[in-house]
């Protein structure tokens, strides 16, 4: 299924000629098979609807899992149903909370 970006699991998934797995370099010589129908995860609208049950927003929410573009795409729901401040960092950004 779904592999986020710059992952082994989307190099293999990619079908790479080679992965890196903990620093080796490594042919990719298994027969891969990718099933899109599955998922372990909430989807945005089911995010969105757990977030909803709660109704008591936080001063401020990180979006910090998944792909930029759908990160950003929770975040815009987030902010439409009124959280106040919504923030997608990117790779190794330092954020100040409190």
């Amino acid at each position: 299924g779904f592999q986020a970006e710059h992952t082994l699991g989307r190099r293999i998934v990619e079908r790479r000629k080679r992965v890196s797995i903990l620093g080796s370099d490594y042919d990719l010589r298994a027969r891969v098979r990718v099933i899109n129908g599955y998922s372990a995860h909430a989807d945005r609208e089911e995010l969105l609807e757990y977030v909803r049950r709660i109704g008591d927003f936080p001063r401020k929410a990180f979006v910090v899992h998944g792909d930029e573009t759908e990160s950003e795409e929770l975040a815009s729901g987030l902010r439409d149903m009124g959280f106040p401040d919504v923030l997608v960092p990117f790779p190794m950004q330092e954020m100040e909370v409190g």
